[in-house]
């Protein structure tokens, strides 16, 4: 099993130029200890791969951690919300929208909120596009900040996982 302490020993290791002072082991040991070890490996890994000449910064770490982690599927998260849409119809004989029991992961239902269903439903798809890929990257930082600071887990982020449970249809009560 790793540890946080090991993989800042490891990332230290691979850039043997940078000054490696106690202090700085300090910070980048207190500044990455709320991600699962075995996380921050990957996230390591990552940044090791991308970077050549500096040390990278504890920002770009956690970045990485979470492009380990975080579900990509904007596309497929639109198409997937308009299709829900069609197949559902909307709205309940009172009015109020019929929310999906289950989304393909937790962007796509963060997404959902900043976009909101009935605009979903009642805009032009190039403003639907436009405004989709906005709503995905403020999703993805929302997200991504509670990931980081440990509020949600990976399990939390892939929520969809396994057989979709059927969205009410339309006339069901």
């Amino acid at each position: 099993m790793t540890t946080t302490e090991t993989q800042i020993r490891r990332l230290f290791a691979a850039f043997p130029e940078q000054r490696k002072t106690p202090e700085a082991v300090a910070v980048y040991t207190e500044r990455l200890a709320m991600i699962d070890p075995d996380l921050l490996a990957k996230g390591i890994d990552i940044v090791l791969d991308e970077t050549t000449d500096f040390m990278p910064r504890i920002g770009s770490i956690k970045q990485a951690v979470w492009k380990s982690v975080a579900p990509d599927g904007e596309l497929a998260g639109m198409k997937w919300a308009i299709r829900q849409l069609n197949r559902i119809g909307g709205y309940s004989a009172n009015g109020a929208f019929i929310e999906p029991a289950q989304y393909p992961d937790a962007v796509t239902r963060e997404t959902m909120r900043l976009v909101t269903w009935s605009e979903l439903g009642r805009k032009s798809p190039d403003w639907v596009e436009k405004a989709w890929h906005e709503r995905w990257k403020q999703a993805s930082e929302i997200l991504m900040k509670r990931f980081l600071s440990g509020e949600i887990t990976v399990s939390e982020l892939t929520l969809g996982a396994g057989e979709p449970q059927r969205p009410q249809i339309k006339g069901e009560n």
